[in-house]
């Protein structure tokens, strides 16, 4: 629009028309007095860090891939340990390797980077050479490889320690250059950036370091975070690619403070992954925006969440970077503006405390006159030549919580027809009266106290207030009293109290049970014992649901009653009859019994395994169960079987042959 109304006021001059000439001249003064460029959106507070409780979380998830699926994964695992801060343990070490061994062959030009680069962070401890590295390293450098193939090569080189000449450096930055432009792609720009940081600034690198600012362009922005399409890798390469690049040529980044900060929101959002290449990613981009020289995002965040009172006055801050770790240089944090919980906002200006430029002190109990919640807005300010992003405005909610007292708290005995005042008794908090107190049901109770900031003395409304009577058995029955002015006020009838609790009469504790989310300490004080005496009839007591039960013993059917063993004895003789009649028999008719001797040694067996098998019915009978029956059953069967057969083939050739 701004070429639009340019061309209006020229073509205003060219006609001379005044007022085209002043109707284009305040539209372009309204348009860049107003424009977006001129105006930047002031920085905030990381919402959150890096912890060191969340580096050992990722270094377990790193130390938990010991079983290496690639050489990619050893080495974001190796290094991703490094990033933490973790020492390498020796089984993660030796079975990194043993890795390395195994895949010294491999020729895969990525391979050979992640290869070598575990190789150097390894260290001597192992021994392992990669003879075709520098060939395949070099050979990727012919015609015009991809921007990651370049990325692959030179790394390699640089991890073995072969040297890389100024006139290959040169050809290299012009194929980067190339790659970039054709591949469209802001990873390949974040490659170019870590390669152009591993060659001499005479070869041209600053024509990748003024990609910077375009690549950084195209990132997609929310209202807290920047990152890139692409996701975490793409985000952090393009992160670390920029700052290493920075650091070789001692140039700041085109990265905004803003920019730096949103870029740092996008990476704690992701610090609870459970991937071994997010979590790499995740770590390397944050290290460098922690710990380079240029713009470091920092974060403004309450130490704890207790609330401010008498005993713990002081507001207490944490200042520091990504890592959760103390930012260089001296910063000044100033409370700027406190907002009361009515909504007031009152300016402070009040610079807070430190000793060591890491947690940060304010006595805000001095500030606070009424209980609530607090808004606290804090800036920071830093040296010019400090790298640390100014926090302009970060906003942190404080409750303030007071003591309450009880004052004039009393008991009046009063009359409930005549409206006198037979007695009144004054309590004393928090101590218990000792007075005698009877109440009948001619009578009813009023309970007045007022409850105050002991610090104020002012009168204070509180979300729960009860009046608690409790029996000598435990029942408990609560009245709620109403608020009048500055006073508590509990009118009970005791008649009405007497269908309460069941027209038991007795001794009964008043308690007054005070609480609310802004108050420090909860009250329950036992104000007094009170005799009341009810007029009807008293119930019988409840049975108590929550007392134990009796225990339920299981009962089995009693077994039916037995015969006498005489007629046991009998039946079982009379069952055994038919089989010594049977014997009797073949005496008299002369039973031909030849064939067994004629059968061999398979008669013996049969009869022998077959008086098995009557012999495990009469143990099913009396001492085995059904499933030990058959199992044993199975066996002498198939004895009985066989020699069965056996015995009838050899009883029927027998009787061929004769």
């Amino acid at each position: 629009h701004v070429e639009e109304w340019f061309s209006l006021f020229v073509s205003g001059i060219m006609e001379m028309g005044v007022w085209r000439i002043l109707t284009g001249a305040c539209v372009l003064v309204c348009l860049f007095a107003f424009s977006p460029c001129e105006c930047e959106t002031a920085t905030s507070s990381l919402v959150d860090v890096i912890t060191a409780r969340d580096r050992r979380r990722l270094a377990d998830v790193f130390q938990a891939s010991v079983a290496f699926p690639d050489l990619a994964t050893l080495y974001q695992s190796v290094t991703g340990l490094e990033l933490t801060g973790s020492k390498l343990p020796s089984k993660l070490r030796d079975a990194a390797c043993q890795y390395l061994k195994d895949n010294q062959g491999t020729t895969d030009l990525g391979n050979l980077f992640y290869a070598t680069s575990v190789a150097a962070l390894i260290g001597d401890g192992c021994k392992v050479t990669f003879s075709q590295a520098e060939e395949k390293a070099r050979k990727a450098l012919d015609g015009q490889p991809s921007a990651e193939n370049i990325y692959f090569a030179i790394q390699t080189l640089t991890n073995i320690g072969a040297a890389i000449s100024v006139e290959t450096s040169q050809s290299v930055i012009t194929k980067l250059l190339k790659a970039v432009e054709t591949e469209e792609s802001v990873t390949s720009a974040g490659l170019a950036f870590s390669v152009g940081s591993l060659l001499p600034p005479s070869a041209g690198v600053n024509s990748l370091f003024d990609q910077i600012e375009d690549a950084v362009a195209q990132a997609d922005e929310t209202s807290t975070s920047l990152y890139f399409e692409g996701g975490l890798k793409t985000t952090s390469l393009v992160i670390v690619g920029a700052f290493v690049l920075a650091s070789k040529l001692s140039k700041s980044p085109s990265i905004t403070p803003v920019q730096a900060v949103k870029f740092g929101n996008y990476l704690v959002s992701s610090k609870y992954t459970s991937s071994v290449s997010d979590a790499f990613y995740l770590l390397s981009s944050a290290a460098a925006l922690a710990h380079n020289k240029y713009v470091v995002p920092a974060a403004l965040i309450s130490t704890e969440s207790a609330p401010i009172t008498s005993s713990n006055p002081k507001l207490d801050v944490k200042l520091s970077n990504i890592f959760d770790e103390k930012v260089s240089g001296a910063v000044t944090v100033t409370l700027s503006f406190l907002q009361q919980p009515d909504g007031t906002k009152e300016r402070r200006n009040k610079a807070l405390t430190t000793e060591d430029n890491y947690i940060y002190s304010y006595n805000l109990f001095n500030d606070i006159t009424t209980p609530g919640k607090y808004t606290v807005t804090l800036s920071t300010e830093t040296k010019s030549d400090s790298p640390v992003v100014e926090i302009e405005e970060v906003e942190l909610i404080v409750t303030a919580t007071y003591e309450v007292a009880v004052k004039s708290a009393r008991l009046s005995l009063e009359d409930k027809d005549q409206g006198v005042k037979v007695k009144t008794v004054s309590f004393n908090y928090p101590a218990k009266s000792t007075e005698a107190i009877e109440a009948d049901h001619h009578l009813k109770l009023v309970f007045t106290f007022e409850l105050v900031n002991s610090k104020t003395g002012d009168a204070v409304s509180v979300h729960q207030a009860f009046v608690r009577f409790r029996s000598s058995d435990s029942e408990e029955i609560y009245y709620v009293p109403e608020q009048k002015e500055r006073q508590y006020v509990l009118v009970v009838d005791v008649n009405k109290m007497g269908s309460d609790f069941g027209q038991n009469s007795g001794t009964y504790e008043a308690s007054l049970v005070v609480g609310d989310f802004s108050i420090q300490n909860p009250l329950q004080w036992k104000m007094a014992s009170v005799v009341l005496k009810f007029s009807g009839t008293p119930a019988e007591k409840k049975a108590n649901p929550y007392a134990v039960k009796p225990t339920i013993e299981h009962q089995f059917r009693t077994p039916e009653k037995r015969p006498p063993a005489t007629v046991s004895t009998i039946f079982t003789a009379l069952v055994g009859l038919p089989l010594v009649l049977l014997l009797i028999v073949w005496l008299l008719l002369g039973a031909n019994v030849s064939n067994i001797t004629d059968a061999g040694i398979w008669a013996v067996f049969f009869h022998i395994s077959l008086g098995g098998i009557f012999v495990l019915y009469y143990l099913f009978w009396v001492e085995l169960n059904m499933f030990q029956t058959l199992k044993y059953l199975t066996i002498i069967g198939a004895v009985t079987f066989i020699t069965g057969n056996k015995m009838l083939r050899k009883i029927a050739n027998n009787n061929k042959q004769a």
